[in-house]
């Protein structure tokens, strides 16, 4: 793996600091850096993006209302990454944003645990605590939408197969950084808004990364599609319990195909290992440094090794609207149990990394899926019940939003923490000029202070998915 420094990192612009964090490249910027997309149709042609988008530029001219103006006097709505021009979501300058990275082997079941997180979430919310997680970028996400209408919306088993996310597929964004084209995951953005009063909360920010990116021997200055690690709000590692030798000696009886896989190669203690040394070095943190982020251990595929446990120690923390940080933790210590038992490495390796550690049960079918001709598994449409998959998500907004998920009817306002800037590298100035930042006092964008909210929590009735 190449070491990761301010040279080497594609295409790091040296200079640009601040408390933004790009969803593509997650470099950091203030906001004087900001690009603004022209809305004449005029001003066509991008140096970065190519003659048919619209021209990038830095603010110098606005209205009497301080709306930001192109060379043509049209009022510009749009706002765009200073790394790579590509538009920003809504909400990016209103609203805090979550980076939540979802790491796993090659076919540990990421995308469909994305796919099943993000319908079960929508639904949880709602039902659950009255608040709407809404797709933020229709266009952007139109990948990942793809995936949750194909599982949950397939008339039958040949319709809900996912491919394997590729290296170089669909999930990914070609950008050209410093002269050369380089693939990152493409973000997927959804805002998390109280459905009473409309009013944003914070945006949340998932990547469907091939689980090759993860691997040891990944040239990083040429492959960086894992370093959203580094600027994450919270880690969340998906442990695949059919690539586990103790857990396939325990259930070689178990009917599921994915247990008869033959040569699939157990290294996801070594994924954790490597994870660790990446956002070290991306963060320059040394060897004694605490890695300070949540760290979501998740032992998916719960339906099937759940016939080696007692069900009924487990709880649903999700109760009567109620998030319940005690059965979290009982069924936190019930994984951890099962890990020492057929993979201690995992457990010693996610506890040297985060000091915020929480082992949750997942399923994203809640049934064993069909092998099919073609040698690839599908689940069944009409018996797709995931279980529990929401829970390290909703576990994590809880230590962010202070005041929510946890009373049934809240009676204070809730507090949003807004993520620290994650990147620590040293600043190296530019010759005068080289980069054009707003003049001071007319750009119209303050840093935002923690988000109070003055309206109660509002709870609906209903249950999880």
């Amino acid at each position: 793996m190449g070491a990761i420094t301010p040279d080497t990192l594609p295409g790091m612009k040296q200079g640009m600091h601040g408390p933004l964090i790009s969803p593509y490249c997650w470099e950091s910027f203030d906001y004087g850096d900001i690009l603004h997309v022209a809305a004449d149709s005029r001003l066509t042609g991008d140096p970065i993006l190519g003659e048919n988008e619209r021209l990038r530029f830095h603010a110098t001219r606005f209205d009497d209302r301080g709306c930001v103006l192109d060379a043509y006097d049209r009022i510009c709505s749009e706002i765009a990454d200073p790394y790579v021009h590509f538009r920003l979501p809504q909400g990016f300058l209103e609203l805090p944003q979550f980076i939540l990275s979802i790491v796993g082997a090659p076919g540990s079941g990421k995308s469909n645990y994305l796919s099943a997180l993000i319908n079960s979430l929508q639904l949880s919310l709602f039902q659950n605590y009255g608040m709407v997680l809404k797709d933020a970028d229709p266009a952007g996400n139109a990948p990942l939408n793809d995936m949750k209408n194909c599982l949950f919306g397939g008339g039958s088993i040949e319709q809900a197969a996912l491919l394997k996310t590729q290296l170089d597929g669909r999930m990914y964004l070609r950008i050209r950084r410093n002269g050369r084209v380089v693939s990152y995951p493409r973000p997927f953005v959804y805002s998390l808004v109280r459905s009473k009063t409309y009013q944003g909360m914070c945006n949340l920010i998932f990547y469907d990364n091939a689980g090759e990116h993860f691997e040891p021997g990944i040239d990083i200055s040429t492959s960086p599609g894992s370093l959203h690690t580094a600027a994450a709000a919270a880690l969340f590692f998906l442990v695949d319990p059919t690539t586990l030798p103790a857990f396939r000696q325990r259930l070689q009886f178990h009917p599921d195909p994915q247990l008869k896989h033959p040569g699939r190669i157990d290294q996801q203690d070594v994924l954790l290992s490597e994870m660790e040394i990446r956002i070290r070095k991306t963060l320059r943190l040394s060897v004694n440094d605490e890695i300070h982020k949540p760290l979501a251990i998740i032992l998916g595929k719960s339906d099937i090794w759940m016939t080696l446990v007692d069900k009924s120690r487990f709880k649903n923390p999700i109760r009567d609207g109620v998030f319940d940080r005690d059965a979290v933790m009982n069924n936190s210590q019930l994984v951890r149990e099962l890990l020492l038992s057929v993979a201690p490495t995992i457990v010693a390796n996610a506890e040297s990394l985060s000091k915020q550690v929480m082992y949750f049960p997942a399923s994203a079918f809640g049934h064993s899926p069909t092998r099919l001709p073609s040698g690839s598994l599908a689940p069944n449409p009409l018996r797709i019940r995931p279980h529990l998959v929401e829970i390290p998500v909703l576990w994590t907004l809880s230590q962010q939003i202070q005041g929510a998920f946890v009373e049934k009817t809240a009676d204070k306002p809730m507090t949003i923490l807004p993520p620290a800037a994650p990147i620590r590298r040293p600043v190296v100035p530019l010759p005068e000029g080289e980069f054009r930042r707003a003049p001071e006092g007319t750009y119209p964008m303050p840093p935002l202070p923690p988000f109070q909210s003055q309206e109660s929590t509002s709870m609906l009735p209903g249950s999880s998915a």
